[in-house]
């Protein structure tokens, strides 16, 4: 059974920040890191739009818009592009299966909760057996996301509670106590 934490707060709090500042410690003391960020931007013309970093091969595409994007699946009223989650789930493909190492999964919520989005990307990184398994979770979210993937006993870490440096060395010790040499 996997490990988990679950980082939290609520909508623009800090999440995405915090996971992209441990993600970074993580990857300078070299760990494997895997999965994804959905940073969000402001274009020239002043819109907010969500991008794609994808942690091992350090891609950033476009993911979410709120305006129409031809080619990109409409889902309430964001516009999503099929292509970047092709590549968030090929990021877990390339998961080693003899070692271990952590899965990093930004933004799940009301998509996942209607098993799309991240939904088969989530029960794929469950049953990696080497994986400690990192998500963020709107606040409002987080018990019925739990509740949903059937997770037990994840850590829950508060961004407004705990620097991502603390967290980082939670992620390095428990990734240790399991068993990771470099």
């Amino acid at each position: 059974m996997a490990a988990f934490f679950i980082i939290t707060a609520g909508q623009d709090a800090g999440k995405t920040s915090f996971i992209l500042e441990a993600e970074e410690i993580l990857r300078k003391g070299r760990y494997p890191v895997f999965g994804f960020a959905a940073p969000g931007e402001y274009t020239p013309s002043g819109e907010k739009q969500y991008y794609l970093r994808i942690f091992d091969t350090e891609q950033k595409l476009p993911f979410i818009s709120l305006t129409e994007q031809e080619n990109w699946t409409k889902w309430k009223r964001f516009w999503i592009k099929p292509v970047a989650l092709e590549a968030g789930y090929k990021t877990l493909g390339r998961f080693p299966a003899d070692e271990r190492g952590f899965v990093i999964m930004d933004e799940l919520g009301p998509l996942e909760l209607e098993e799309k989005g991240w939904h088969s990307c989530l029960l794929q990184a469950q049953a990696i057996p080497g994986a400690l398994i990192i998500l963020s979770v709107r606040e409002r979210m987080l018990e019925r996301l739990i509740t949903h993937y059937k997770i037990d006993s994840p850590v829950i870490i508060k961004v407004s509670e705990v620097s991502a440096g603390i967290a980082a060395d939670a992620f390095t010790n428990a990734m240790n106590a399991l068993g990771f040499t470099k």
